[in-house]
């Protein structure tokens, strides 16, 4: 008779975040503090950063669609030096280092308009009602109202990251 033998089935499964419900996990993992627009916006963010290795060729005409700072990172058009890491950093980051990650991949265009910016007005809504309904015309000029958004979404992810 033949001993049993022992069988171990190694493999890795290789996914991007595509393949998984992003809204869902920080909805589930952030109660009360993450409504389903800001879980959305949040998931919009990451996606958008970390595309396939061969996007879909519209994906790449939509960059060009925009004229102006749309396409510029928030921190290269607010004069900051850009947060650089290598992947091996990621396990040592800190909340203000995740924080200054998600930020350095967010572009101009991101804070003003579609998803994100509207997770932006729906947080600032919720927890920062003392300044009032998002409005473009409360800015003195555009580098105002953005330098408002890109601190609106530090305080944003710095809110979901501590009481997550």
């Amino acid at each position: 008779m033949n001993p049993i033998q022992k069988v171990i089935d190694m493999h890795c499964h290789l996914f991007n975040l595509n393949y998984l419900p992003v809204a869902g996990i920080l909805r589930r993992y952030g109660g009360q503090y993450i409504s389903p627009l800001i879980a959305r916006g949040i998931e919009w963010l990451l996606l958008k950063n970390t595309a396939e290795s061969f996007p879909v060729q519209t994906e790449q005409l939509e960059l060009n669609l925009h004229e102006d700072d749309y396409n510029t990172s928030l921190d290269q058009y607010l004069g900051k030096a850009q947060f650089a890491f290598g992947i091996n950093d990621v396990f040592e980051f800190k909340v203000n280092d995740s924080i200054s990650a998600i930020v350095s991949m967010t572009r101009v265009g991101d804070v003003l308009s579609g998803p994100l910016s509207d997770a932006l007005n729906d947080y600032q809504a919720t927890f920062e009602p003392e300044y009032g309904i998002y409005e473009e015309k409360l800015f003195e000029n555009k580098f105002a109202r953005i330098e408002f958004r890109a601190g609106l979404l530090r305080r944003m992810l710095q809110n979901l990251m501590e009481n997550a």
